[in-house]
This record gives C-alpha cells, structure tokens and sequence, in this order.
C-alpha cells in the first residue's frame, strides 16, 4: 500500500549523527549493531532491558527527538485510564477505558511517586555502569574517511557492469535484479573476537548498583562474530555471542537460504538483577528465547512461524510476594499481495500464561486475525482487519474478545491527504467480578497539509466505552474526545520549529462503587510541546519546552509539569567534537481531598546534566570522556528511599587501532550514587576495564 503521509510530510533535519552523535544526546539512542552505542556499551545498556517501562530508560540514551511515553510493558500495558492483560497482536496504540479485570481507574497518586517519578532517572545507573563491559571509546568522525581518495579500480568496472546490465533491461534480458537483494558482502569471513577485563571497584550496596542489570566483571568474552557465506552470496549467515557464562547475555544467530527466500532467526538472552535491599536477598531473573521461520512461497507471499517463550523469577524484600511466571507464544501469518495491489494476511496466535506461585489461574489464549487492504483509486487505499481472541483459566467459563476495524487514506490534493480510522471491539468476560469495558469504540480522523517549507496537521479522536460497573447493574457511557495539532516547517535555513498540542475532554461520567462516589477519570488532559533546532556546518543546538496539564473537576484534583530541554554539539575542529544536554523537570499537585492535601509535596522536581567529548588524535588513537549527572528535588515527608537521590558518573576511555584493524582500549568509570534520607542505597564505584578487539 502507499504511504500517503510519507509523500507529504516533510520532516526535519535529523538532529543526531550516527557516526558522532553530533547533534544530540550522548550515548546515541543507537541500537543497531554497528552504531556507536553499540561500540560503546556492552549488551545491558544496548538492549532496553526487559524489566524497564517502555519509555522510561535512561535520559542519557533517549534523543531529544524521541517522545516519552511512559508506557508500561511486559505482562501489563497501559490502555486508557486503566491497566488490562495484553491481547497479542491487539494494535498497541489502541485506548481503551478502565480494566477489563478490576475496576482500575487513574491511578490516585501516593507517596511511592516520589519514587516512580525519578524512575527515568535512576536508569542511569543501569546504563552507565555496564561501560565497565569493556567499552571501547566512541568514534568520531575519522579524518581519513573525509579525506577525499581516488576511487578504486573497482568502481570503473563496476560502471561498465550497470551500463551493460542497462542495456539487458532494454533488451528484455533477465539481470540480477529479478532475483531478490543480496546481502552486502563483508571484508572478511572469518570470526572477530572482542575480548575484555574488568573491575568493579565497588563500595556500598551493590543490589542498588546492580538494580537494573549485572555487568561483566573479570576475564569475559565481550563479543564473538561470524558472517560464513557461498562466494554467490547465496547462501550465509550470522552469529552473535555477547557476554556468555556471564550474568547477563545475548546469544544470536540467522540462517539465509537462496538469496533470503528462507530465513531462520533466534535468540536467548538474561539479565539478572537484584531488588535494592541492604541485606541478603536472592538475585532475580528474566530469561527470553525466542525463535523465527519465514519462508517465500511465491514471489509475493510469504509464511511466518515464530515461537516465544519468558521466564521471570523476580524476589522482593518482605512482604511482597515473590514473582515466578512463564509465558509462552506461538504464532504463524500467511500474508501477501493478491488480485494485483492488494494485499491480505491471516495470523494464529496462541498464547499461555503459567504462574508459578498460584497466584494468578493460568491462562490460554488463541487468536485469529485477518486485514485486508485495497486500493480502489489511484488516490484512494481502504484496509479493513478482524480479530478474535477467546480466553480460557482452569474451572471457569471461557471469555471472548471481537475487534473489527477499518481505516485509510485519501489523497485530497497534491499537498493534501486525509486519513481516518474506526475501531470496534466487543469483550465478554463473565468471570470478571468487578467493574471492566464491555464496548469499544474509535473514530480516528486526520488531516495532513502541506505547503513549500511548513506542514500542518489537525486531528480527532472519539473514544467511546460502555463501562460495566463493579456491581454488574449499571452501564456508564463516558466518552472521550481529543482534538490535536501540529505545526512543523523551517524558520530559515539554518533553523526548524516543530509544535504540537492536544486536549482531551470527559464527556459523560462513571459511578465508582467506592468509599469516595465521585470521579476518578480525569476531566481534561492537556498537553502541548515547542522544539526549536538551529544546526550551521560546525554547532547544531535544539531546545525542547514540554507542558501537561491534568485535572479532576469532581476531587478538585489537579497535576501540572513543565520539563525543559536544551543541549547542542559544536565540531571544533575535524578531530574533535563536544556535546552537552540538560533536561530539567517541574511538578506541581493539589487536591480538594482533605486526605490528600499534601499532594504536592509526593512530586519531586529533577534535573539531568551530560557534557562530553570525542576526540580523534590521529589514525590509531581515540579517546572519550563524558559526565553525566542527575539529582532530584523532593519534600519527602515520608522520608521513603529514592525520593532525595544525587547521581555522578564520569567515564573515560581510550582505544588504539593498529594497522591491521585490530585494537586495544582502556576504560575508566567513577560512579557515586546517594540517597539523602536512606543512606543504605548509597554506593561508589572506580570501574576499570580493558578490551581487545581483534580479526582472525
């Protein structure tokens, strides 16, 4: 199907480089392979790790570009007002109203928020102090890849090559192009080895600084790669060992047959970790592996299969209960372009859920989906899809999920494009014994205009809910609607201003059967956001103004943030580039609610601070440094732990290229971490390591 929004909208400049990480934020959010975070973190800091919110890693790795959602993940996903179990395959970005399982309105904030607000920041300690993995320095740009060079003997033979292949396609001949793209291929096929050695240097708690993940520590074996292929390129593959026998690691591999029309991927990979206790505690974990066949039955359709299966083992300080939970998925698509243009997919889904503490009941799910696309004019695409889901928990009545939906894109004008979207679903859940949605239903409309150096964009959401309430008597039909904007386009050549801003309104009301009757939704949500980037041939600058606005008219309730960003990078001269950010947050919170009067005093203001350097002193020698700090500022009258933290990391390191492209680096990373009102999470660390890179 065409992108219609693509062929209109035009973006910016890009505001980070993925060589240097001019432009933004350092470390880049970069989670390629073969990026610059990916040289420079081992596996923890480049892999979000499992047990994190999406949307609330470390600052330090998150571009200025990159919106924060704050969405949870794993077993439970944000939807709406409320938390439900995830349906797979559902669309991720579809909101809903409370929970399908408990009445589970917006949650009322508490004392822990102190702690939940500074979650994103205290990542950093995850992300910077796995750099004790051998981290090799950042490049920056090298001076000879600037250099201008003759081009090689090659590059003639190659011109002759296209002209001849040219001049086949006119001809009618078959050319390479008929067959599917082949890989490009490496220097070399032989493994290359990325060795390291480290000491921690800790002192203090070390659950605290080993919280998120557990860095290598000693001799390791950082990573092993190995790209075999057939001289036709046919045939190959790839394999990853990052970190074994360590704590933590990730374990990769692919298999492309026939020029990729069969392909075999998989995965497995841990994190292990510790709740922050300052007493004896066993470690937690979470493994993942997964596994991925996809096989081209004909020239455009194709079979998947894929299988999933996680384990977590999570330990907490008393008295929470211990978490000991496996989840397995298999699924398998059929998808495809038929009658022409259009395209179609059918997809299984099934699913199960085991807890291991008997907690929870199992639960299987098995789900179907099809989608449908087609393109009636030349300016004109429908698609349409169907999902049904059904549930079953051992000694209950099985429960049902139906979701219908359809939506598109029209091409208005040249500059103009129009794109809607509607979305029903129907949930039966007669074991449910407290309030949940019974119906669903979206309307999404969304208008894309552009002009020579300015896009605008005007959009509408209708969410409407038939809510069951927890006594199973009454039916409430609230309804939400959003209105949003967006206006993006140059001020000048040298500058870029992007501003968005959305409201959503209440309409209607849902009974509570709680001690307090009155409302929990939020009335009305605001949110608005101004960027501004500058970029010349040698400083790029940005600045990022964010402001939410929530309030709850019923409990005169009401939460206010402003967070500010700014940061740029400055390329001195070709060997050398600087860069800093600073990000500070503001909290404001009042209530009506005599037990909630001091509201404002669980909403803590925060403030993050990077600056660094890249330098490259010649062909053979590079070097980094960068200090990241972040604190946070918070009445705390409960004096609870990570509500009044402070956080300093500095990291260094040096790296030497030999001729042969083999290399040798040295790192150095002090970290200090403290807690004001709970001096048992405090920890320091002197963090020192050696890596060696090499080919055989």
């Amino acid at each position: 199907m065409i992108n219609r929004v693509s062929k209109i909208h035009k973006r910016g400049k890009t505001n980070l480089d993925s060589k240097t990480g001019k432009g933004g934020t350092w470390p880049p959010n970069d989670q390629t392979t073969n990026g610059p975070l990916r040289t420079l973190l081992p596996l923890s800091a480049t892999t979000p790790h499992p047990n994190e919110p999406k949307g609330s890693r470390c600052p330090l790795l998150a571009t200025r570009n990159e919106e924060r959602k704050g969405e949870p993940s794993g077993c439970l996903c944000r939807v709406g007002r409320g938390y439900a179990p995830v349906v797979p395959n559902l669309p991720a970005d579809y909101p809903s109203g409370p929970a399908l399982t408990s009445q589970h309105p917006v949650r009322y904030p508490s004392a822990q928020d102190s702690r939940l607000r500074t979650a994103r920041h205290l990542r950093t300690l995850a992300s910077l102090a796995v750099l004790v993995s051998a981290m090799p320095v950042a490049y920056a740009q090298d001076p000879q890849t600037t250099a201008q060079q003759e081009p090689p003997k090659d590059a003639v033979k190659q011109d002759k090559t296209t002209a001849k292949k040219a001049d086949q396609t006119k001809k009618g001949a078959k050319t390479a192009d008929d067959k599917p793209d082949k890989p490009e291929k490496p220097e070399t096929n032989l493994p290359k080895l990325d060795l390291g050695a480290a000491t921690w240097g800790l002192s203090g708690n070390e659950h605290k600084f080993r919280q998120y993940a557990t860095p290598a520590k000693g001799v390791f074996l950082r990573d092993l790669y190995y790209w075999p292929y057939s001289k036709d390129l046919r045939y190959d593959a790839q394999f990853n060992v990052q970190t074994p026998w360590d704590d933590d690691y990730r374990l990769t591999g692919a298999l492309r047959l026939n020029y990729g029309n069969t392909i075999f991927t998989g995965t497995n990979y841990r994190n292990r970790f510790f709740d922050p206790t300052n007493f004896v505690i066993d470690p937690s974990e979470r493994q993942i592996s997964e596994g991925f066949l996809r096989q081209k039955l004909t020239r455009n359709i194709a079979l998947s299969v894929g299988s999933k299966e996680d384990q977590q083992d999570q330990i907490f300080a008393a008295p929470k209960d211990p978490l000991h939970q496996r989840t397995r998925t298999w699924d398998a698509k059929l998808q495809g372009n038929v009658f022409g243009a259009d395209s179609a997919s059918i997809g299984f889904t099934d699913w199960h859920y085991f807890d291991r503490t008997e907690v929870l009941p199992d639960s299987h799910l098995t789900q179907w989906n099809l989608n449908y696309a087609h393109q009636f004019l030349p300016n004109l695409d429908v698609n349409g899809s169907f999902t049904n889901s059904s549930i079953q928990q051992p000694s209950m009545s099985g429960s049902n999920v139906q979701e219908w939906g359809f939506g598109g894109g029209w091409d208005i004008g040249d500059t103009t494009n129009l794109l809607f979207k509607w979305r029903g679903e129907h949930i039966s859940l007669p074991n449910v014994a407290n309030a949940y949605d019974r119906d669903r239903q979206q309307t999404t409309a969304r208008l894309v205009q552009s002009w020579r150096n300015w896009t605008a964009e005007l959009g509408y959401n209708l969410l409407g809910i038939d809510r069951v309430r927890a006594d199973h008597l009454f039916v409430d039909t609230p309804s939400f609607h959003t209105f949003s904007g967006r206006l993006s386009g140059r001020l000048s050549p040298w500058a870029r201003l992007t501003a968005s801003a959305s409201r959503e309104t209440l309409q209607g009301s849902a009974g509570m059967d709680t001690d307090n009757p009155l409302a929990l939704y939020w009335r009305n949500i605001g949110k608005a956001q101004v960027k501004l980037d500058a970029f010349a041939d040698n400083v790029d600058g940005y600045a990022i103004v964010s402001f939410m606005d929530e309030s709850n008219d019923a409990r005169a309730t009401s939460v206010h943030s402003r967070i500010f960003t700014y940061g740029g990078s400055w390329q001195t001269r070709p060997d050398l580039n600087l860069y800093f950010e600073s990000t500070n947050d503001w909290w404001s919170a009042r209530s009506g609610d005599p037990q909630a009067a001091s509201l404002g005093l669980y909403f803590p203001n925060a403030s993050v601070f990077v600056v660094g350097a890249n330098w490259n002193a010649n062909a053979s020698i590079t070097a980094t440094a960068n200090l990241s700090q972040f604190w946070t500022d918070n009445a705390n009258p409960l004096y609870l732990p990570g509500g009044n933290v402070r956080g300093r990391f500095i990291s260094t390191g040096l790296t030497y290229r030999f001729v042969n492209g083999d290399e040798l680096g040295v790192v150095f990373a002090p970290f200090r971490y403290t807690d004001r009102t709970d001096t048992n999470q405090n920890y320091e660390t002197a963090l020192f390591g050696v890596t060696g890179r090499f080919k055989f």
